[in-house]
């Protein structure tokens, strides 16, 4: 998750809890650099399995016109790529 989100432009990480697997970051828009929060929590299900668990919100204003969803979604699609590749 750390790498995926490393690779976002604007996207800095603000808390990490190791212990819990839980980061949180904020990923600012492109054009006014508004911030928008995005939280992220790994949930173990047993050996070798995990789920995810992701939020992200506006900090400013009323709408997003769907930058928080689409920020999910992407996540997502690359966090899946990622796992899906062979451990080195």
């Amino acid at each position: 998750v750390a790498e995926i989100a490393r690779g976002e432009p604007g996207v800095e990480p603000v808390y990490s809890a190791r212990w819990a697997e839980q980061d949180r970051y904020v990923a600012r828009t492109p054009l006014m650099r508004f911030p928008d929060t995005v939280d992220v929590l790994v949930l173990g299900r047993g050996e070798g399995r995990s789920t995810l668990a992701i939020y992200s919100r506006s900090q400013i204003g009323y709408g997003d016109f769907g930058a928080n969803r689409r920020r999910i979604e992407r996540w997502l699609q690359r966090i899946g790529e990622a796992a899906e590749r062979p451990a080195s």
